[in-house]
């Protein structure tokens, strides 16, 4: 018998995706995607509140119906998986 584990997963160069602006009020702005990509947005809690699916490199998100806070934005690929903190703010510009 052989098992198998997952030890870890390959992260999608931070270098290249970028989210801005953050903090920010009513969006955010993801690039450097590759290929088909889905984005989870999860809540402080860790309930999930937003799932898109997109095979753009730039994305436009928003935000604007969320609760100030911070918030955990998930992006995988068949490249690999990133993990960004985003703030919503009303307050931001």
């Amino acid at each position: 018998i052989r098992f198998s584990f997952v030890t870890a997963t390959k992260d999608i160069n931070r270098d290249k995706v970028l989210v801005f602006p953050n903090p920010a009020a009513n969006q955010v702005t993801i690039t450097g995607m590759q290929g088909e990509t889905t984005i989870d947005l999860f809540n402080s809690n860790g309930s999930l509140v937003k799932t898109v699916r997109t095979q753009e490199s730039n994305l436009s998100l928003s935000i604007e119906s969320l609760t100030d806070g911070i918030y955990l934005l998930k992006c995988q690929s068949k490249t690999g998986t990133t993990n960004m903190k985003i703030v919503k703010s009303s307050k931001s510009k």
